[in-house]
């Protein structure tokens, strides 16, 4: 017995380590990237008129979510969630001088914006309020991942 322990100790000892070593390192390159914001995680570029949109835009969902969620959202504040958010954006491509590569992104997430502003705020009547908003929350998300935007949280941290 004392000669198989010698023989299994060792490779035992052996697995014990890879098994430690194989759940504490990354398995790819991308799973190491991700975790210190080296390469590959590269935002793109902001400027202060699209950061404040994008804020400005971030609060008013905050402050109106209760009342979608809740399908309290009367038809007036409805239109004028719809208006400001329209507001914003239009502001935001009027103002921004964010480079064109980031801009030409930030469209396609100004148009999903729109169209959840546009459901919630009941002009577009082809979905629910609430899709609207999980709409504009998506696009949120997708903004915080992609852009350089200093203190943005997502909308689940108010």
């Amino acid at each position: 017995m004392t000669e198989a322990m010698r023989v299994i100790g060792p490779m035992l000892a052996a697995l014990v380590l890879l098994a430690l070593v194989a759940s504490v390192a990354p398995v790819s390159r991308s799973q190491a990237d991700a975790g210190t914001g080296s390469a590959g995680s590269t935002k793109l570029a902001t400027d202060e008129a699209a950061r404040k949109a994008m804020e400005d835009i971030r609060r008013a969902v905050i402050d109106n979510h209760t009342l979608i969620t809740h399908r309290r959202f009367p038809p007036p504040m409805a239109a004028g969630f719809n208006a400001y958010i329209k507001g914003k954006v239009k502001q935001l491509r009027a103002e921004s001088r964010a480079p064109a590569t980031a801009l030409s992104a930030l469209d396609k997430i100004l148009e999903d914006i729109l169209k959840g502003a546009r459901i919630a705020g009941l002009e577009d009547r082809s979905a629910d309020p609430l899709d609207g908003l999980v709409l504009i929350t998506a696009a949120l998300d997708a903004y915080g991942a992609t852009f350089d935007h200093p203190g943005w949280k997502p909308l689940q941290e108010q």
